[in-house]
């Protein structure tokens, strides 16, 4: 049977990969790159980086594949992605039956990580719910932009005996002083929004580490 890893490889830096990471990478046959157009050429580039710096046997073969275009002002967004998504299900699943031979194994490289704004491990459920390929998928973690940003703070995201709360941008006050004492403000865009010369929060205040950048 066909098996499937999607690797979390961290925020770009590649020795931020854990050990669990790189000895998934060495046991990929073929990997599937999504190919996003020329705005992204960059991190296509950094994923091949990645497994010439990690994996020690160079007999694994890349297949890019051009990712379906998705409408982003489409009035029903959610309905736009869920079609999307199906689209992308059903052209993978043809791509990994061509490609990938019935007892090989696939890799899936996924920024930060698999299960933190990313939607590789929904397009897996659903190519197995769709029964035509056999196959099983494991998820390998990785290392989010959370949790590389937040230690470069000095900052304890917690208080005593109180919660921490992560917010996507759009549903936090701009003023920090409306946010709960144990809020942080959480933000999967483009660090680009960031003072580079202070390194700052635009919202927050706090010093932040050299920001990621994320697909």
């Amino acid at each position: 049977m066909r098996k499937l890893l999607v690797i979390g490889i961290g925020v770009g830096d590649p020795d931020f990969l854990t050990i669990q990471a790189i000895n998934a990478l060495n046991s990929v046959d073929v990997f599937f790159l999504l190919d996003k157009g020329p705005a992204t050429g960059d991190l296509t580039a950094a994923r091949r980086w990645i497994c010439e710096r990690h994996i020690r046997d160079p007999r694994y073969r890349v297949v890019e594949v051009a990712d379906p275009s998705r409408d982003r002002t489409a009035s029903a967004y959610p309905v736009a992605v869920g079609d999307w998504r199906n689209e992308r299900a059903h052209m993978l699943e043809q791509v990994i039956t061509t490609e990938l031979g019935e007892d090989g194994c696939g890799g899936f490289l996924v920024w930060g990580d698999p299960g933190f704004y990313d939607g590789t491990i929904g397009v897996m459920e659903a190519i197995t719910a769709r029964g035509a390929l056999a196959m099983d998928y494991e998820v390998i973690p990785g290392i989010s932009s959370i949790q590389h940003w937040l230690p470069g703070t000095g900052l304890c995201s917690t208080a005593s005996a109180a919660p921490c709360t992560l917010r996507p941008v759009g549903d936090c006050p701009r003023d920090p002083f409306l946010m709960p004492p144990t809020s942080w403000l959480c933000s999967m865009r483009t660090w680009s929004a960031h003072d580079s010369s202070t390194r700052t929060s635009p919202f927050s205040g706090v010093p932040t580490s050299a920001p990621p950048r994320r697909s």
